[in-house]
């Protein structure tokens, strides 16, 4: 008797480790199918031409270099990738904290983002810093080194980098001011309530081309500084295991120099997105 009840128990054991087992298998299984990265969602700054900016015939799609970049790097890879708005260049950031998207085309590096992004190994192109002042100032604005800046009052827009080494001295030494658009950094300029404007060189000629302004506001030809743009994958992203071939493609750009000769290419797209197609 006491034979027959051991046998039972342990059937039953059995039965129970096996269905243990399969409910592990099927958990698991099911984690893995639902972190699958089958999309991945791609934004950028909304006006940082040629590198990325928003398309005026679709709202909810970012355009530009680096977009192009992300859409080649992947093209052999089975993923669907989708280029979408996320809001200013504030919110760009902060949705790739969250893990809302997946990729930011088109970033400087520096300590804080790096908390919550993945870098690409190496930039995919580098891109000046530049000091836009009023034309009628130009002549007389003396600029060679940071410290020039200290006793000035400056503006850019909100959410910019411009290096970690410029950013620390800026935060400790000098006075800006963070607009939400380029416009309204140009307004502060040409008002004299700022002395200067920060910039990437190619979105603040880009800016300037496309509300008229070139002949009012030139930059200083000395840059800030010069810094690397990357492509980053948020730390939440369920497909940031491809962060490897996303850097190795970014690698085999940079070496066959493919993303430098598409600065212009993508310049004369965007003229043509806002019908700027005339301008030099």
């Amino acid at each position: 008797m006491k034979f027959v009840i051991l046998k039972n128990n342990t059937t039953n054991n059995i039965v129970t480790m096996k269905y243990s087992v399969a409910l592990l298998l099927t958990t698991a299984f099911s984690c893995a199918f639902a972190t699958e990265c089958k999309t991945i969602k791609v934004s950028g700054d909304v006006d940082y031409p040629p590198i990325t900016w928003q398309n005026p015939k679709d709202k909810n799609e970012i355009k530009g270099l680096a977009i192009q970049l992300v859409y080649d790097a992947f093209s052999d890879s089975g993923i669907k990738i989708e280029s979408v708005y996320a809001g200013d260049w504030g919110e760009v950031q902060n949705n790739a904290r969250i893990g809302k998207i997946d990729i930011i085309a088109g970033l400087y590096i520096n300590e804080e983002r790096k908390q919550y992004l993945d870098y690409t190994e190496q930039p995919f192109l580098m891109d000046p810093v530049a000091i836009f002042v009023p034309s009628k100032k130009a002549y007389d604005f003396k600029f060679s080194k940071w410290e020039d800046l200290k006793s000035l009052q400056g503006v850019t827009t909100v959410g910019n980098s411009f290096g970690q080494k410029f950013d620390k001295f800026s935060k400790k030494h000098l006075k800006i001011k963070y607009k939400e658009l380029m416009e309204e950094t140009f307004d502060e300029l040409l008002s004299g309530n700022s002395d200067y404007l920060i910039q990437g060189l190619y979105p603040g000629l880009a800016g300037l081309a496309r509300t008229r302004l070139s002949i009012r506001i030139t930059p200083n030809p000395v840059p800030v500084v010069e810094e690397g743009l990357y492509i980053a994958f948020s730390k939440r992203s369920h497909c940031k295991q491809h962060i490897k071939l996303l850097s190795n493609k970014v690698s085999s750009f940079v070496k066959d120099k493919i993303s430098s000769s598409l600065v212009d290419k993508y310049f004369k797209v965007w003229k043509e997105d806002f019908n700027l197609a005339d301008l030099k």
